[in-house]
Protein backbone atom coordinates (compact mmCIF):
# COMPACT_ATOMS: atom_id res chain seq x y z
CA UNK A 1 0.00 0.00 0.00
CA UNK A 2 1.61 3.70 -0.86
CA UNK A 3 2.59 5.93 1.71
CA UNK A 4 -0.32 7.75 0.55
CA UNK A 5 -2.82 6.00 0.47
CA UNK A 6 -2.05 5.14 3.96
CA UNK A 7 -1.74 8.39 5.28
CA UNK A 8 -5.25 9.34 3.70
CA UNK A 9 -7.58 6.23 4.88
CA UNK A 10 -5.07 7.01 8.76
CA UNK A 11 -6.95 10.39 8.49
CA UNK A 12 -10.64 9.34 7.60
CA UNK A 13 -10.31 6.79 10.28
CA UNK A 14 -9.36 9.37 12.80
CA UNK A 15 -11.78 11.64 11.69
CA UNK A 16 -14.37 9.37 12.03
CA UNK A 17 -13.63 8.26 15.49
CA UNK A 18 -13.41 11.77 16.26
CA UNK A 19 -16.80 12.48 14.69
CA UNK A 20 -18.25 9.52 16.92
CA UNK A 21 -15.92 10.90 20.30
CA UNK A 22 -18.15 14.00 20.05
CA UNK A 23 -21.94 12.69 19.11
CA UNK A 24 -22.31 11.59 22.46
CA UNK A 25 -20.99 14.62 24.39
CA UNK A 26 -19.31 18.08 23.81
CA UNK A 27 -16.91 20.10 25.81
CA UNK A 28 -17.91 23.37 27.81
CA UNK A 29 -18.88 26.20 25.94
CA UNK A 30 -20.30 24.47 23.32
CA UNK A 31 -23.75 24.39 23.10
CA UNK A 32 -25.47 21.18 22.67
CA UNK A 33 -28.38 21.54 21.76
CA UNK A 34 -29.06 24.73 21.15
CA UNK A 35 -31.09 25.89 24.58
CA UNK A 36 -34.57 26.92 23.88
CA UNK A 37 -38.32 27.05 25.97
CA UNK A 38 -38.74 23.71 25.46
CA UNK A 39 -35.30 23.14 27.92
CA UNK A 40 -36.27 22.56 31.76
CA UNK A 41 -32.88 22.25 33.72
CA UNK A 42 -32.31 21.14 37.57
CA UNK A 43 -28.95 22.99 39.32
CA UNK A 44 -26.98 21.67 41.94
CA UNK A 45 -23.52 22.08 43.21
CA UNK A 46 -21.45 20.10 40.83
CA UNK A 47 -24.31 19.27 38.10
CA UNK A 48 -26.25 20.79 35.48
CA UNK A 49 -29.19 18.05 34.06
CA UNK A 50 -31.36 19.03 31.26
CA UNK A 51 -34.84 17.96 29.16
CA UNK A 52 -35.38 18.56 26.12
CA UNK A 53 -39.31 18.20 25.63
CA UNK A 54 -38.93 17.52 22.26
CA UNK A 55 -37.40 14.32 22.06
CA UNK A 56 -36.95 13.20 25.88
CA UNK A 57 -33.79 14.16 25.48
CA UNK A 58 -31.90 14.39 29.22
CA UNK A 59 -28.15 16.31 29.19
CA UNK A 60 -25.98 16.07 32.00
CA UNK A 61 -22.81 18.57 32.58
CA UNK A 62 -20.35 18.19 35.25
CA UNK A 63 -19.88 21.70 36.47
CA UNK A 64 -17.23 21.03 38.93
CA UNK A 65 -13.83 19.83 39.04
CA UNK A 66 -13.98 17.65 41.85
CA UNK A 67 -13.23 14.39 40.43
CA UNK A 68 -16.83 13.10 40.95
CA UNK A 69 -19.48 12.68 38.48
CA UNK A 70 -22.33 14.06 37.29
CA UNK A 71 -25.94 12.26 36.56
CA UNK A 72 -29.45 13.07 35.32
CA UNK A 73 -32.58 11.55 35.03
CA UNK A 74 -36.31 11.85 34.60
CA UNK A 75 -38.70 11.02 37.52
CA UNK A 76 -42.65 10.57 37.74
CA UNK A 77 -44.23 13.05 39.97
CA UNK A 78 -45.78 9.63 41.66
CA UNK A 79 -42.98 7.70 41.39
CA UNK A 80 -44.66 5.03 39.02
CA UNK A 81 -41.74 5.25 36.77
CA UNK A 82 -38.28 6.93 35.91
CA UNK A 83 -35.62 6.97 33.47
CA UNK A 84 -32.18 4.99 33.97
CA UNK A 85 -29.57 7.38 35.46
CA UNK A 86 -27.86 9.56 32.10
CA UNK A 87 -23.93 9.43 33.84
CA UNK A 88 -21.59 11.87 33.15
CA UNK A 89 -17.94 10.62 33.56
CA UNK A 90 -16.33 12.76 31.43
CA UNK A 91 -15.26 15.30 34.22
CA UNK A 92 -15.50 19.27 34.33
CA UNK A 93 -17.20 20.99 31.78
CA UNK A 94 -18.25 17.71 29.57
CA UNK A 95 -22.00 16.99 28.31
CA UNK A 96 -23.36 13.78 28.36
CA UNK A 97 -26.64 13.35 26.08
CA UNK A 98 -29.39 10.57 26.54
CA UNK A 99 -32.32 9.91 24.84
CA UNK A 100 -35.14 8.16 26.41
CA UNK A 101 -38.15 7.11 25.91
CA UNK A 102 -40.14 9.11 28.30
CA UNK A 103 -44.07 8.30 29.27
CA UNK A 104 -46.28 10.74 27.79
CA UNK A 105 -48.26 13.24 29.17
CA UNK A 106 -47.37 13.19 32.87
CA UNK A 107 -45.78 15.21 35.39
CA UNK A 108 -42.40 14.78 35.97
CA UNK A 109 -39.09 15.81 37.61
CA UNK A 110 -35.61 16.40 35.57
CA UNK A 111 -33.19 15.23 39.25
CA UNK A 112 -29.34 16.56 38.38
CA UNK A 113 -27.21 14.30 41.17
CA UNK A 114 -23.42 14.30 42.13
CA UNK A 115 -22.25 11.17 42.58
CA UNK A 116 -18.84 10.32 44.20
CA UNK A 117 -18.66 6.54 43.03
CA UNK A 118 -21.37 4.58 44.06
CA UNK A 119 -22.82 7.31 47.03
CA UNK A 120 -25.10 10.31 46.16
CA UNK A 121 -23.68 13.53 47.30
CA UNK A 122 -26.49 15.95 46.15
CA UNK A 123 -29.36 16.72 44.53
CA UNK A 124 -32.07 18.74 43.02
CA UNK A 125 -35.20 18.60 41.16
CA UNK A 126 -37.47 20.94 38.48
CA UNK A 127 -40.83 20.20 37.60
CA UNK A 128 -41.77 19.13 33.90
CA UNK A 129 -45.39 19.81 33.31
CA UNK A 130 -47.14 17.22 30.86
CA UNK A 131 -43.83 15.37 29.57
Amino acid sequence: MSRTLRRTLTVAAAASALALGVADGARAGDDPGGGGSDWICAITTGVQACFVEHGDHVWVQDTLGDGNHARGRVVDDQDDWATPWCINYGGYGTWKHCDFDVVEGDNAWIRAARWEGSRQLNSMESLIINT
